[in-house]
């Protein structure tokens, strides 16, 4: 089994391109896209996804209203970033970006150890350069604390520590509620002691924020959340973003349309969870799609939610891939384009949801991830003995 994640197990010529052309390419790529990530980062600070953050835990320090702010996260996420509300904003987000870089590192030091996998050079340029870590940089996103979290859940699943995987899922999944497909994966696959956790957790913290916060705030949260209508974007993956870029509606809030946004969510999230558990598998194996059925249901799933499947991405595209992956694959290192705005010709749509393809696509090579092969460390051990 090859140690280079992105380097093709057969050389054909198309994989021969993709190798010694396509891929040597986005690696030269990928310091740039990283550089400006950071200018980007460190010359719009004050317009940044953490500036909201970090002006709603001011707030709620004052005793104001947190949601003043376009922050979409639940208020008890002002418990991560309080801290940082000691130093003035330029310093906070230095500081924030060096605990995501942090958390990322980690996650995928974790994520080496439990695939006994090396990654070279040119796996963590491509890492770097691809869209999902790329934006959640230049933006200043949570994404990577969340990761983590994840990441964690995951490696606890391999070991079968079901009640420790439940609590990290847990705590995800109150300050992104769009994992909560997780919870009816538990129900279906009867994963009692997962679920129980997952409950039990979300419901402690979710007290908590409310004994802090104060229960208007949330409501504060529920309403901010109603006016949302930036899913058209080309940075959303979900299929609610696909159906207004077809449809050409525009900057729709969500409250002008709950019906249409409850019943594009909720069966969307079914449809593709019950196609994700058409085959039973090791529940690590599992997760992957999982979590990006979570994100294609989401009205509000952008590109970097993509990461939060870190663990079983990584682990399925170490195996053999379809030959038709790499080339929608190749979507996620993609940069945004300012001329494919929402208002651009019809004939750009495809392109303007190259990452909702990318997505769609991963999803269904994680479905197809060899289900005769025992997931975990003991099914690893057995595939060493029979590459051996």
């Amino acid at each position: 089994m090859t140690t280079n994640l992105f380097e093709p197990p057969r050389r054909t010529l198309l994989r021969d391109l993709l190798s010694d052309a396509v891929l040597p390419l986005i690696s030269a790529w990928a310091v740039a896209v990283t550089i400006t990530s950071v200018i980007r980062l460190v010359a719009n600070g004050m317009r940044q996804d953490f500036a909201w953050f970090y002006w709603s835990s001011i707030a709620l320090l004052k005793g104001r209203p947190m949601y003043q702010y376009p922050n979409l996260n639940p208020p008890h996420f002002a418990f991560v970033t309080l801290p940082f509300t000691a130093a003035p904003l330029g310093w906070a987000l230095a500081a924030w970006a060096a605990t995501m870089v942090i958390c990322l590192t980690v996650s995928s030091v974790i994520v080496s150890r439990e695939l006994h996998w090396r990654p070279t050079v040119r796996d963590v340029c491509m890492m770097a350069a691809s869209a999902p870590i790329a934006l959640a940089l230049a933006t200043g996103q949570n994404t990577w604390i969340l990761v983590l979290g994840m990441t964690l859940g995951w490696r606890a699943l391999r070991h079968n520590r079901q009640t420790e995987a439940g609590i990290w899922f847990a705590l995800v999944t109150s300050i992104k509620p769009f994992l909560w497909p997780l919870g009816l994966w538990f129900i279906l696959r009867r994963m009692w002691r997962p679920l129980t956790a997952w409950i039990i957790t979300g419901a402690v913290v979710l007290s908590a924020g409310i004994a802090i916060c104060g229960a208007q705030a949330y409501r504060d949260w529920f309403t901010t959340g109603g006016f949302v209508a930036w899913y058209e974007d080309q940075w959303n993956v979900s299929i609610l973003g696909l159906a207004s870029r077809l449809a050409r509606t525009g900057r729709v809030p969500v409250h002008n349309m709950p019906l249409l946004v409850a019943c594009l969510t909720v069966l969307g999230a079914i449809g593709l969870l019950a196609l994700s558990l058409w085959r039973r598998r090791a529940p690590d194996v599992e997760l992957g799609p999982v979590i990006l059925a979570a994100c294609l249901a989401s009205p509000l799933a952008e590109v970097y939610y993509v990461a939060l499947a870190l663990g079983p991405v990584i682990a399925r595209l170490r195996k053999k891939l379809p030959a038709w992956s790499p080339i929608l694959l190749l979507f996620l290192w993609s940069a945004g384009s300012t001329w494919l705005s929402n208002n651009a010709p019809v004939w750009t749509i495809p392109l303007r949801s190259r990452f909702f393809i990318a997505t769609v696509a991963l999803w269904m090579i994680c479905l197809d991830d060899g289900s005769r092969q025992a997931g975990g460390p003991a099914g690893d051990r057995r595939r060493l003995r029979q590459a051996g």
